[in-house]
């Protein structure tokens, strides 16, 4: 070979060899703070080691900017957005005492802060769970429990908030109580029908209380009728204003029931074995995460179901039916429970539901539990805790 032609041979391989470091260097580069990092979206994990380049979702970002807020001490109970403001509320604890839950955090999505924060009754007797918003009115609904000391016995009582963001002023109404010692169960999740005016509620009692679902008046701050068609009571409730459909868990019952809000019968049970939480595109398929690790997909029509499996220990899931996608968050509790652990504790992954692959986007030191996606910008909420503080992720797509 000719002295010019072993030069150019060299040449291009010093050059393939430096593009090739570059792109590496701009995929590793790509890292939140925290101990939180982001995973190059080439990298399956469908049981975390599938590696076929051909199965990762074509339309996904090539990569998301992270920032995180941090909202108190403890753990983050949950979170709605109001999608008109792009407004998130969030109850978590008190910055100073991680026993205080008495709090809602509200955040302004376009700037990524805090703005207010809204203390719904006393921090010694009220304790929120859950948050809804009415995008249409504003108002904000919770569900918790009101506790009380009567002859030195401390009874907890299942509670429906009712709160003005802009006054702050709030209402309670109490549906069931028990003493404190001994109560098997609580109110769960609370969804909003704006069309209908309704509010619904979950109650979850394994054992005796008050199990079933909650229709409710907003504007009478009363109960207009309590469904008992569940055997433990209800752990989740979706609702769909256009449709006016309901789609409702029942987590130790191991199913998932559909039912018209309008006539308030249930029109398909599914047998979902431990379903840990469940989204839905309204215009299409039914997703629930359960217990085994699996994400069903459920046809609506005819109850069919195909299972997913995603990994352990999943804690939430979150349907963007723009994107036709879906973000799941899961907790690997063997390195949550490891002094020292150099590990990341949560993850989040997106979802193809068609083709069940699942890629991991985001890594984080934190424990990674509820995510609200938002179709219209395609950002993902994630809420997240270590041992000292509470924590929103947000995670922004870059298109390419």
């Amino acid at each position: 070979m000719s002295r010019s032609k072993s030069f150019c041979v060299i040449l291009i391989f010093l050059v393939f060899s430096l593009t090739t470091l570059s792109i590496v260097y701009i995929n590793g580069s790509e890292s939140a703070t925290d101990g939180s990092r982001i995973i190059p979206i080439g990298i399956t994990s469908r049981q975390l080691d599938l590696e076929n380049s051909s199965q990762v979702n074509a339309a996904l970002p090539n990569s998301y900017v992270t920032t995180n807020i941090t909202l108190g001490k403890g753990r983050p109970l949950s979170m709605a957005m109001d999608f008109t403001s792009n407004l998130l509320y969030i109850v978590s604890p008190s910055d100073v005492d991680r026993n205080v839950r008495n709090l809602i955090y509200v955040i302004d999505s376009n700037e990524n802060k805090v703005i207010d924060t809204i203390k719904v009754g006393s921090a010694d007797h009220d304790f929120l769970r859950d948050v809804a918003i009415d995008s249409s009115s504003g108002m904000i609904y919770a569900t918790g429990e009101y506790r009380v000391e009567e002859s030195g016995v401390t009874y907890e009582n299942d509670s429906i908030y009712f709160i003005d963001p802009k006054t702050k002023q709030s209402d309670r109404i109490s549906v069931y109580g028990e003493p404190e010692e001994g109560k098997e169960g609580d109110l769960s999740k609370i969804a909003v029908d704006p069309s209908l005016k309704l509010i619904y509620v979950g109650s979850l009692y394994p054992e005796g209380g008050m199990p079933g679902l909650y229709v409710v008046d907003p504007a009478k701050k009363d109960v207009i009728t309590m469904m008992d068609k569940w055997e433990s009571g209800v752990s989740e409730v979706l609702v769909d204003s256009i449709s006016h459909q309901l789609i409702v868990t029942a987590k130790y019952d191991n199913l998932v029931s559909l039912m018209n809000a309008s006539t308030r019968e249930i029109s398909k049970n599914v047998s979902i074995v431990d379903p840990v939480a469940t989204s839905w595109n309204p215009e299409g398929s039914i997703y629930v995460a359960t217990g085994s690790g699996n994400i069903s997909v459920i046809d609506p029509i005819s109850g069919k179901v195909n299972n997913h499996f995603v990994g352990s220990s999943v804690q939430d899931l979150s349907s963007d039916p723009k994107a036709r996608m879906l973000y799941i968050t899961s907790i690997n509790k063997t390195v949550q429970l490891t002094p020292n652990s150099s590990e990341p504790v949560g993850k989040l992954m997106v979802m193809n539901p068609t083709t069940g692959v699942a890629n991991v986007i985001f890594q984080s030191d934190a424990a990674l539990t509820k995510a609200i996606s938002n179709p219209s910008s395609g950002t993902v909420y994630v809420l997240g805790y270590d041992d000292k503080n509470s924590k929103l992720f947000i995670l922004k797509p870059q298109l390419s």
